[in-house]
């Protein structure tokens, strides 16, 4: 069921907050298991960004933020992107991102997406926008 799936993402993400605080992990850590393209594997990277904003890696954030899969990865995504450390070229990246989808710009893949006033999507991406303002 959906709130089955939900409910193993999310004890997925907690595992990957706790790694990300007793292990040693990298941002190339964070692009390879993105990179693998499997969807636990995605969702572990975003958890691990949670877990230790050292570890933001901007290419992901916006992929994650402009083509996730997923309401639930786009959320993560956000949720990364609202703690991570990110400066420069960098918060200017994320910050694009995020603009892009609030305005429901067309994604690279053709879907028109808008994340709508009334959702946890919308007020995350507001808070980035703050904690990234110049």
């Amino acid at each position: 069921t959906g709130a089955e799936r939900t409910r193993r993402m999310t004890a997925l993400l907690l595992v990957a907050h706790r790694l990300a605080q007793t292990h040693s992990w990298s941002p190339a850590d964070i692009h390879t298991a993105w990179a693998s393209n499997e969807d636990g594997k995605r969702l572990f990277a975003l958890g691990l960004m949670q877990g230790d904003p050292q570890l933001a890696n901007v290419e992901v954030l916006v992929d994650g933020i402009r083509a996730s899969r997923s309401a639930f990865e786009q959320y993560h995504a956000l949720r990364a992107a609202e703690v991570a450390v990110l400066r420069g070229e960098d918060a200017k990246a994320v910050r694009s991102a995020v603009q892009a989808e609030l305005r429901g710009e067309l994604r690279a893949d053709g879907i028109d997406t808008r994340i709508g006033t009334d959702s946890d999507r919308f007020r995350t991406a507001q808070r980035v926008l703050r904690a990234l303002e110049d």
